[in-house]
Formats: C-alpha cells, structure tokens, sequence
C-alpha cells in the first residue's frame, strides 16, 4: 500500500518502484521507500541487489551450493584478444579489486615518480607536479604482472612467462615487413591450441626454454633436444644488476622486468650483456610487435 500510494503522489519513479518490488515485504518497504526517496535510480539498484543477495543466502545456507555459484572462463574474441570473466562471492570480488587496485597504484605511482624525476628543478618548483591518475586499462596490467610476480616467486631472474610455444625454427627467423600480407601459417601456437603471431613467439623467446624438435614433413618428431635457457640465471641477474629501470627511452620502471635481446638469438644475435637490455613488459611487446614491424630499431638508452 505504501509503495501504491508514492507512485500515485509521485513520490518515486517506475524504476525505483520496479527496483523495489523485488525485494519489498509489507515489514520493510517503509524502509525501502524512504531510502528510494534520498536515492538516486541507480544507488537504489545497487542497495536492492545486494539486499537479495543477502536474502537468498539466508534463505538457502548451504556452503557447497553458494560455492558452485563460482566460476571463472575465458574465451576468444573476435579481434584476437581473450576475454577473462569471472563470478564471485561479493567479499572475494573486493578482496581481487583491492589487489588490482593496489598493484596499478603502485605502477602509477612508479610512472609518476619517473616522470617527476626528469622534469628540470626549475620547471618542478615553479609548477607543482599534478596527482598521478590511473588509466582504464591500468587493472588489466596489474592483472598479469600479478600473475607475472606469483610465476617469479622471490626469483626475479626467473622467466616470467612459464607457457609452452611451439613455432618453427623458420617462423622464429622470419621478420615480415609492414606492407607484406600475414601467412596463415606464419604462426606459433600455444599448449591451448591459441594462436600468436611470429613477432609475439620472437619476444616469448626472449628469455625463455628452448627444447629443439626436429620433425619430418607429417610433423612427426624425430628427435626431441635437451632443454636450455636463453639467457642463464646468473646473466639475468647480472642484466637486472646492470640496467635497474626499463632502458626504453624514457621509461624508468624498475618493476617486472624482462630481458630483451637486441639482436634477437634466433637471428644470430649473441647472449651477452652487450647485447640484452631490461624491459618493462608494455615496451617488451612495443618493441617486438610494434616497432619491428615498421623497421624502426630502438636505441635502448
């Protein structure tokens, strides 16, 4: 009857009474309506939605069946990216954000500092240094290096990629120009059947294991190779020792780096300090995927 007579006078909108209904009882919806009148639409969506979660916990508590509401998947998108989705308890999703949210601060933050650091002393007293903000796609960067970081351990000079790439030795050298159209079969693919481009397995290869196969044209293996890293750990760590920051011009990061090779390996190119610098994971990819497809050759300051 409440609910009736503030539609009539005006009181509330179709939506908030539609939002309400879902949830009203005749012991609740004077409290309900009083929060609609102080609420905006989408506030009172919000307050509605997790009181019915709270109602459909109480009314059904068994653990094993609120558990098996979780879940998390993936699937490939059209434009070759992959869409990671994932349902949780209200208190786990706060937990992963707050932890999403922190590791992107902390980038932000690392960004900033760096950019502070090479403005000149007379520019940075005369104007203050604006508030670092973060960008919307900042938490999917958190996301990996999370990711990146539980790999690692407390090894930095660990790979951090632990996936299985399968590419032939011939796709591994073959560097195609901007203008030259894709082969089909100018590709590496991963343990899951996903498909990645010949510049993405280059820098995957980077630092990496290596297990040779030689198979004969059925794609049967012949001879299977002893695994071997690219760059060893005690180079790594000399490498890390070295640089500190990412060596693309104009970044400092210090944080999940990894270790380029500037003449890449499979195209002659040796395993030695002079010839690796560290990399942030976003120039990482820039360099491999985006600037060799151009033909431009970074200098790594």
């Amino acid at each position: 009857p409440l609910l009736d007579d503030a539609l009539r006078r005006g009181e509330v909108s179709y939506a908030k009474l539609r939002a309400i209904t879902r949830v009203a009882t005749p012991a609740n919806e004077g409290a309900l309506l009083e929060i609609a009148r102080l609420s905006t639409g989408h506030q009172l969506e919000t307050v509605c939605r997790k009181y019915r979660s709270v109602l459909r916990h109480d009314a059904d508590p068994d653990p094993e069946a609120d558990r098996q509401r979780r879940w998390i998947a993936r699937r490939d998108t059209a434009d070759g990216m992959v869409r990671i989705e994932a349902v949780l308890h209200p208190e786990e999703a706060a937990l992963v954000w707050a932890a999403l949210d922190h590791r992107a601060q902390q980038q932000c933050r690392e960004s900033h500092r760096v950019s502070a650091e090479t403005v000149s002393a007379e520019t940075s007293s005369a104007a203050p240094t604006a508030a670092p903000t973060r960008a919307p796609f900042d938490r999917a960067d958190a996301l990996v290096q999370i990711a990146q970081g539980y790999l690692r351990g407390d090894r930095p000079d660990r790979s951090p990629i632990e996936l299985v790439v399968s590419v032939p030795a011939e796709t591994l050298r073959r560097r195609r120009a901007a203008t030259e159209v894709p082969d089909p079969c100018d590709v590496a693919c991963l343990a899951d059947g996903t498909c990645v481009s010949a510049e993405t397995a280059r820098r995957l290869s980077c630092d990496c294991g290596v297990v040779e196969i030689v198979s004969d044209e059925h794609g049967a293996p012949l001879s299977v190779g002893r695994k071997r890293r690219t760059i060893p750990g005690s180079m790594k760590r000399a490498l890390l020792q070295r640089d500190r920051t990412c060596r693309f011009p104009g970044c400092g990061n210090r944080l999940y780096l990894e270790a380029h090779h500037i003449v890449h390996w499979a195209d002659g190119g040796d395993t030695s300090l002079q010839n690796m610098a560290a990399c942030c994971s976003f120039h990482h990819r820039f360099v491999h995927e985006c600037a060799s497809r151009k033909r431009r050759r970074i200098p790594m300051t």
